[in-house]
């Protein structure tokens, strides 16, 4: 890998002819926020799309919606980022994974940068189990983007240092290796080492009162590895040396939803993308998914999302 300093990296970044247009708007609702799927947004049979975002050229990125994850770095500039309806000042080297089904938005002043890699569940399908087993897997994809659209001016993971400049160069040699040639499984491994780095940084990342929140943060790294067991609060309290109230009251805090509350939200979650990604039968999706049975299953599926597993499974194959 060529080595820059930190100058020449942005100026090599804010010089290549790439492609920098913003991604094609499939609605527009009532409110005026822009919704964006993958499949207008994605294509070619890619598993993820990069691309920066020049402010100088296109302007502030306005409130949007999309079904997909998206990771942001912020190249160069200062500004503010609106993240479902929290509201963050940032700058350079600050990082951001953006859920799906969340709203954001960006505004700067002059000049700005901003590199983007939309996820296909394709992408997740491909790699979730290897990404999945990583250390700060979690932190980046789960923990960080929660505390996030709970206020917590923590969250925001910010490179500096050697990391910062290592990560540009990942991304300056993506771009350049692209201009040269089309390899589409070259860049998925580029997006793979980016992600490694990012992750790293993330377990590494502490919030503050690090004391109140740490257990609850333990928690919700146990949940989303071992969703499908039984889980208790009583035994989730246990594995954070917190008694049943403290624990209840920082996981909250870490997430705006009780513990048990969000145990099954992640749950019907884990369900439903099972249910459009596998050919799993929904008895089977519904005990990988810890629920006591497919009668379970079938009322906390449609409590939350308004339709059976079954209705929704067979409008997935029309």
């Amino acid at each position: 890998m060529r080595e820059f300093n930190t100058d020449e990296v942005l100026d090599s970044l804010m010089d290549l002819d790439i492609d920098t247009s913003n991604a094609k708007i499939t609605e527009e609702d009532e409110n005026g926020i822009l919704t964006f799927t993958q499949a207008s947004n994605i294509k070619d049979g890619k598993l993820c799309k990069i691309y920066y975002h020049d402010i100088e050229e296109f302007g502030d990125i306005n409130e949007h919606i999309h079904d997909f994850y998206e990771l942001n770095v912020v190249i160069k500039g200062n500004g503010r980022h609106f993240i479902g309806g929290c509201g963050y000042f940032i700058g350079g080297g600050e990082v951001f994974v953006i859920p799906p089904k969340t709203t954001h938005s960006y505004e700067f002043s002059g000049t700005a940068k901003i590199f983007h890699i939309l996820f296909a569940d394709s992408f997740f399908d491909k790699y979730g189990n290897l990404l999945k087993n990583t250390n700060g897997y979690n932190m980046l994809f789960n923990v960080d983007p929660t505390l996030r659209l709970n206020n917590r001016g923590d969250a925001i993971l910010t490179l500096s240092g050697e990391s910062k400049i290592y990560i540009y160069n990942l991304i300056e040699n993506l771009f350049y290796k692209r201009l040269k040639h089309s390899a589409t499984i070259e860049e998925e491994f580029d997006v793979l080492k980016i992600l490694s780095i990012l992750m790293s940084e993330a377990i590494n990342k502490k919030p503050d009162n690090e004391l109140i929140l740490s257990g609850a943060v333990k928690a919700l790294d146990y949940i989303t590895k071992n969703y499908g067991d039984k889980i208790t609060l009583e035994s989730l309290s246990e594995l954070t040396n917190l008694s049943r109230s403290a624990f209840i009251t920082s996981f909250k805090k870490l997430t705006g939803q009780s513990p048990l509350k969000y145990l099954s939200d992640y749950r019907l979650k884990i369900a439903k993308d099972l249910l459009s990604s596998s050919n799993k039968k929904i008895t089977d999706v519904a005990i990988s998914c810890g629920f006591f049975d497919n009668a379970h299953f079938t009322k906390e599926f449609k409590k939350a999302f308004g339709i059976t597993p079954k209705t929704f499974k067979e409008g997935l194959q029309k």
